[in-house]
């Protein structure tokens, strides 16, 4: 799916991360992400290929003309998932997929009937099962804030070599990463 066939077909769309959290800097540096939820065409529902679970666009890709481009300023990281996929990752506890459920209305980019919709069916979609997720995501923040988790540190600014690893080891900044720097 395209992202036109995508952003037509969204019933539900806001900013997520620091930015709903209120924890986001205003410094000029923040790229700015948002989550959004589509209910894919029926032929694409019914169809024999595989069905479709999410769209991912980031403008800082497209800039740059490479998947791990940086964010700067004013960049758009969008991910919009099928409905299919949003339940399925929400019903498991998932703390991220869940912001959509309880983002402010100033901050929703799009919420049409069927997005007002969902989001009234919060209570049914919550139980007890986000207390492990929410607990793991809490944990986390808090080794990111400390510095446990998550920190780049390089000898210097042209440099990719961590200077917390040594040959035989791998710093936890680098294993978990996700933009998997390598020591």
């Amino acid at each position: 799916m395209n992202r036109e066939t995508a952003e037509r077909c969204t019933i539900l769309r806001g900013l997520v991360g620091s930015t709903v959290h209120g924890l986001n800097v205003n410094d000029g540096i923040e790229d700015r992400d948002e989550m959004g939820i589509c209910v894919e065409p029926l032929e694409d529902a019914m169809a024999l290929w595989a069905p479709f679970e999410q769209f991912i666009y980031r403008s800082a890709a497209e800039r740059e003309g490479r998947e791990n481009a940086r964010s700067i300023a004013g960049d758009l990281d969008l991910t919009i998932y099928s409905l299919r996929k949003w339940m399925r990752l929400a019903l498991k506890g998932n703390p991220t997929i869940l912001l959509l459920l309880f983002t402010p209305d100033d901050q929703l980019v799009h919420c049409d009937a069927l997005g007002r919709e969902l989001r009234g069916l919060a209570p049914q979609i919550i139980s007890r099962r986000v207390q492990g997720p929410y607990l793991g995501y809490l944990q986390a923040q808090k080794q990111r804030l400390t510095g446990e988790r998550g920190q780049r540190r390089f000898t210097d600014q042209n440099s990719r070599r961590c200077t917390a690893s040594t040959p035989s080891t791998r710093c936890t900044c680098c294993v978990s990463d996700s933009r998997a720097w390598s020591c």
